[in-house]
């Protein structure tokens, strides 16, 4: 499976920390911060590649107890961290774009089943928002959604 143009980078892993730390925090039963990921788009090329490399990398983050913050335009892979819908927040200037999964039978057609497996990734209201429009668009287009339609799809970052 590869992805055509995908443009994703995290950009901070850090952890949300709740006050100042001092010497004490070090032997705390206290519950510890979660790591945090800000994923915005990269001002460099990125390619695309396999959705299973992308997944992996994302469920890396989430073992570690990542959350994701979407601050800009995510097209592509970089979407692919709505899987943990519980887990991503998106600010007012995210935009989200999905297209199709480019993979390419033998006779240069597009592999629709790999399309309808990432579709199939999605959270509910994803995936009905994305149905509703004529669902997602060959590689070479791009399906954004912004704004108000985007907040009413991926909870809002506080």
């Amino acid at each position: 499976m590869r992805w055509a143009r995908a443009v994703v980078a995290v950009v901070a892993l850090g952890v949300a920390a709740s006050g100042p730390c001092n010497a004490d925090d070090a032997v705390s039963s206290a519950p510890q911060p979660k790591p945090w990921v800000r994923v915005i788009a990269s001002p460099l090329p990125d390619d695309g590649g396999s959705v299973a490399r992308y997944l992996e990398r994302y469920r890396t983050l989430v073992a570690m107890g990542a959350t994701f913050r979407i601050d800009g335009r995510c097209r592509s892979a970089c979407t692919l961290v709505l899987i943990w819908a519980d887990r991503v927040c998106v600010t007012e200037r995210a935009a989200l774009g999905f297209h199709q999964v480019s993979v390419w039978d033998k006779y240069r057609q597009p592999v629709k089943s790999e399309s309808d497996r990432l579709m199939s990734l999605y959270p509910a209201p994803v995936r009905e928002y994305i149905s509703a429009r004529g669902g997602l668009p060959p590689p070479g287009g791009t399906m954004w959604v912004s704004g108000s339609a985007l907040r009413g799809l991926v909870k809002p970052c506080e």
